[in-house]
């Protein structure tokens, strides 16, 4: 195989910063590295596939982008920007509820809410950036559920997407772990844990989808959350 690629570094004439998701770190987006396809022998398999991987396949058939930040260094985890959220530039205020804070507090467990909380915040300030504490009178938590197979055990995930929901949830549980019940009390732990740090609204609207095929929302899980002793808040 004879791959050539066409390298280009474009500096921005604004530098922002980015949250990388893969790497759970804040910087400084300084320039674009573009890699485009040059010159290429690549032989197919018999599927009529390229017989190369990751990156060099990407290359090969389109370009590729990469930040660089503040350091010179090509942030190749940011593959086309697809693991990044923007946040903003030197001057900017931001919301705490936003997106790029929201998934860095986005845990398994809610005790590092507070420190991590605060690590986002002071890095957004060396950035230039404000971060504005504002209450709500309503927020979303809408959590997606999903089931997949791994080579040592049956693994269901439960999680929300960005921009989906005002408060972040993870939570792994294993087949013979996982019932309605603790999904329900891991929904309970994680409103606790973000609420000793954000203000309590006067509601949390809560979607729980896709739990059996069909399902939208599982009633069965909501009634839980919303009739729990230990719920801080309205739930509806």
């Amino acid at each position: 195989m004879n791959l050539h690629v066409n390298t280009n570094i474009l500096p921005m004439a604004q530098p922002r910063v980015m949250y990388s998701v893969d790497s759970e770190l804040f910087f400084l987006h300084s320039a674009t590295m573009y890699l485009s396809p040059g010159e290429v022998e690549v032989e197919e398999d018999e599927h009529g596939h390229l017989n190369m991987s990751g990156t060099l396949q990407r290359v090969a058939t389109d370009t590729v982008f990469y930040p660089i930040d503040e350091e010179g260094i090509v942030r190749d985890e940011c593959r086309c920007f697809e693991d990044t959220i923007p946040v903003g530039r030197a001057g900017d205020t931001v919301s705490w509820f936003h997106p790029a804070i929201l998934e860095c507090l986005k845990s398994d467990t809610t005790e590092s809410f507070p420190f991590t909380y605060e690590w986002a915040k002071k890095r957004l300030q060396e950035y230039g950036i404000q971060v504005k504490e504002e209450r709500r009178e309503r927020l979303r938590l809408y959590i997606y559920l999903k089931s997949r197979d791994s080579d040592t055990h049956y693994k269901f995930e439960a999680y929300c997407y960005q921009g989906e929901s005002d408060i972040p949830f993870w939570k792994g549980f294993r087949k013979e772990e996982y019932s309605v019940e603790a999904l329900a009390r891991a929904i309970v732990d994680t409103l606790k844990g973000f609420f000793n740090v954000y203000p309590l609204p006067e509601e949390v609207a809560l979607g729980v989808r896709s739990l059996l095929p069909g399902e939208e929302e599982n009633e069965r899980v909501k009634q839980l959350v919303a009739g729990s002793p230990d719920v801080p808040c309205k739930v509806v």
